[in-house]
């Protein structure tokens, strides 16, 4: 079911998880992404309900890139964030987030588990340019930058989309 509330409490849980198997903060953001598009069309959810905006350097969840820039210190939506995962600034463009703590598994789903563990081994590995390159497909270019990716279209560049669109219309 997709609906449109974020639930902050699974959402950091998350990004522990997935900063403790992979540190860049560019990276973990693409994944989250990557991870909810996987996760619909074989689930007919998303991991995290959580609007899509196609920003400049690709597609990101508008509140799990908040928090992120609030373990940066850059945004106060989410300033305890900053309890939870340290930012750490190298000389290059890929900086990391690093998890005080373990996630709590508990706010995790097994299928929620297998897709973000399929969009890491998908994404680790790439390159800042491969990882932008790959992240602005035809789905990224259906809005204009800066602004909402709708959820129509989300279902619309799925793998079996009407079939998906049935599921979700009940």
């Amino acid at each position: 079911m997709i609906t449109n509330r974020f639930n902050y409490s699974k959402a950091l849980e998350v990004l522990l998880y997935v900063s403790s198997k992979v540190g860049y903060m560019y990276h973990i953001g693409k994944i989250i992404y990557f991870a909810n598009r996987y996760h619909l069309e074989k689930y007919g959810r998303f991991v995290i309900d959580d609007r899509v905006i196609a920003m400049k350097n690709g597609p990101v969840l508008s509140n799990i890139y908040d928090m992120i820039k609030s373990a940066r210190g850059d945004n106060c939506n989410y300033p305890e964030v900053k309890k939870y995962l340290t930012y750490l600034s190298s000389g290059s463009s890929l900086h990391k987030l690093v998890p005080k703590r373990e996630a709590d598994m508990d706010y995790l789903s097994d299928s929620d588990i297998e897709c973000l563990n399929e969009a890491i081994e998908k994404i680790k590995g790439m390159s800042f340019n491969d990882l932008e390159s790959f992240s602005h497909d035809d789905l990224y270019y259906t809005a204009d930058q800066n602004n909402e990716i709708s959820i129509d279209e989300i279902i619309n560049h799925s793998i079996h989309s009407d079939t998906l669109r049935k599921y979700l219309a009940g």
